[in-house]
């Protein structure tokens, strides 16, 4: 459901509706009657049968985390062929060069025995407004980055639910179902993590957002890939 439609039926948000509705009901009555109303015993039970009814209609988004399946669209790497997969060093670069681009960092990393270069990126997208985080790791060897890419997902799938698929042009990816993250105090919140791992031969791209649980079809991953297998095949 649209989280405005949450908002408004929750049983949290009912709780206040109702006190404010008691406080009104008594000054209405006060005011035109001189007396307080009809019993409150009655209104009451129909408070809680409401707040109970919601509860159940709310359950999921109330209690659990809510999974709900990736909608990050791959399938332009799949199209992909072995030597464009191998060309992602040399596109990367390109990525500085766009204003959507917030942030553009590369880091050159000597002592790491696994790795040789990592970007950080932070991509904004105004309508609907919402940014993703890019982090791509470089790896020496591409037996590396496929270890690397078998732990991250072993250690989040303790927790998180995800699709897998090995690619036969050297591509691996692992599409994490977008979760409610209601950050310590067990509220409902309108945003979910989005989370996307890539791997295209000796590269891994970890793709972090958090789009409203109603647009999850507009996520920023969609661009990235696209744009990222066009550069790739030019």
């Amino acid at each position: 459901m649209p989280f405005w439609v949450f908002g408004i039926t929750n049983p949290i948000s009912l709780f206040f509706y109702f006190i404010i509705f008691e406080i009104g009901y008594k000054i209405y009555t006060a005011v035109q009657h001189g007396q307080w109303g009809s019993s409150f015993k009655w209104r009451l039970l129909i408070y809680v049968v409401l707040i109970v009814i919601s509860t159940i209609f709310n359950y999921k988004i109330l209690f659990t985390d809510d999974y709900r399946k990736s909608l990050v669209d791959v399938s332009p790497i799949t199209s992909l062929n072995k030597e464009q997969v191998e060309r992602l060093d040399e596109i990367l670069e390109t990525y500085k060069d766009y204003d959507f681009i917030l942030k553009y960092e590369v880091r050159e990393i000597e002592e790491h025995p696994d790795y040789y270069r990592v970007y950080d990126m932070l991509w904004y997208k105004s309508k609907p407004c919402f940014t993703l985080d890019i982090h791509i790791e470089l790896y020496k060897d591409e037996k590396k980055a496929i270890e690397s890419m078998q732990f991250w997902m072993n250690f989040l799938s303790k927790k998180k639910r995800y699709i897998l698929m090995n690619n036969s042009n050297n591509t691996d990816v692992v599409l994490f179902d977008s979760w409610m993250d209601r950050a310590g105090h067990g509220v409902p919140v309108s945003n979910r993590f989005l989370r996307s791992h890539l791997r295209l031969g000796n590269a891994i791209i970890f793709l972090t957002e958090q789009p409203q649980q109603h647009q999850l079809d507009k996520n920023i991953s969609n661009d990235f890939i696209k744009l990222l297998c066009e550069l790739l095949t030019r």
